[in-house]
């Protein structure tokens, strides 16, 4: 509904295919990232980002992911990812292992760490190539998207102001982003 009612996690888990129970802690990230914004007691809307990336998707799948790459440039692990990247590539254990270091867990979520390796590589911020992670020239140190020979700055791409909790590691709730 061009994104104008707000949906529950029930919604949601039937959307993004996954238990009721997951949902809220995919809401969760999303929210995080910019990409949904709360609505009421458990209702969710996308924001503009995320309505412009899914008008996007119907007609270009490969360029949309462009779109939202300045919600993920914008987030404590793209932050801790440029920190362990400034030095030199690296594998994507020793990134999981820096991830899990930054937001004081351990390898119990690998995998969500992992996911959130997935996410940076597909909106376009890093690169992973037989296993090693190194950041793309669409990023560059001031957290610019660079589309073609354009360059992006968050203010350039619309986005409303997100009310929003930005989350920083310490407080990241554990499993944020379940599969």
């Amino acid at each position: 509904r061009n994104g104008q009612e707000p949906v529950d996690a029930d919604k949601m888990a039937s959307l993004l295919g996954v238990t009721a129970a997951t949902a809220p802690l995919n809401n969760a990230f999303f929210v995080s990232v910019g990409l949904l914004e709360k609505a009421g007691k458990g209702g969710y809307l996308p924001t503009t980002s995320a309505i412009k990336y899914q008008q996007k998707y119907t007609f270009d799948k490969k360029a949309a992911p462009a779109l939202i790459a300045s919600c993920f440039a914008d987030t404590w692990f793209f932050d801790a990812v440029k920190q362990k990247l400034e030095v030199g590539p690296t594998t994507r254990d020793q990134m999981v292992e820096t991830l899990a270091a930054v937001a004081h867990t351990d390898d119990t979520y690998a995998t969500q760490y992992n996911n959130i390796l997935e996410w940076l590589e597909y909106v376009g911020l890093i690169r992973l190539t037989d296993g090693m992670i190194t950041l793309t020239d669409e990023a560059d140190e001031d957290g610019a998207i660079r589309q073609g020979e354009e360059i992006v700055q968050d203010e350039e791409i619309v986005r409303e102001p997100v009310r929003r909790e930005k989350a920083s590691a310490p407080s990241w709730p554990k499993a944020l982003i379940a599969q």
